[in-house]
């Protein structure tokens, strides 16, 4: 039963964090925006607080996690230096 809630709560909260128009496939930011969405981490989120999707603070911390993905993918594919400054994290989760 919490498995496909889970499944159903996946897409719905996909679609809740994805802010504005649907990314350009044939970039390779869009490209790494519509990989960060199955990225395991991402995916691995989503199970793990599928139950509190609806208390405060889940929404930043989806999108948090959905951002390192994102620069994972940039930084995979070479677009990305490494190194550099850390993104500020909150201190709230």
């Amino acid at each position: 039963m919490i498995g496909r809630i889970a499944l159903v709560a996946l897409p719905l909260a996909l679609a809740a964090c994805s802010g504005g128009p649907p990314p350009d496939p044939n970039t390779p930011q869009g490209q790494c925006r519509i990989a960060a969405r199955n990225d395991p981490q991402v995916i691995a989120f989503l199970h793990v607080n599928a139950a509190y999707a609806d208390k405060m603070g889940y929404t930043e911390r989806l999108n948090a996690v959905m951002h390192e993905a994102m620069l994972r993918c940039l930084q995979r594919r070479g677009l990305l230096p490494k190194g550099g400054v850390e993104r500020v994290k909150s201190g709230y989760f």
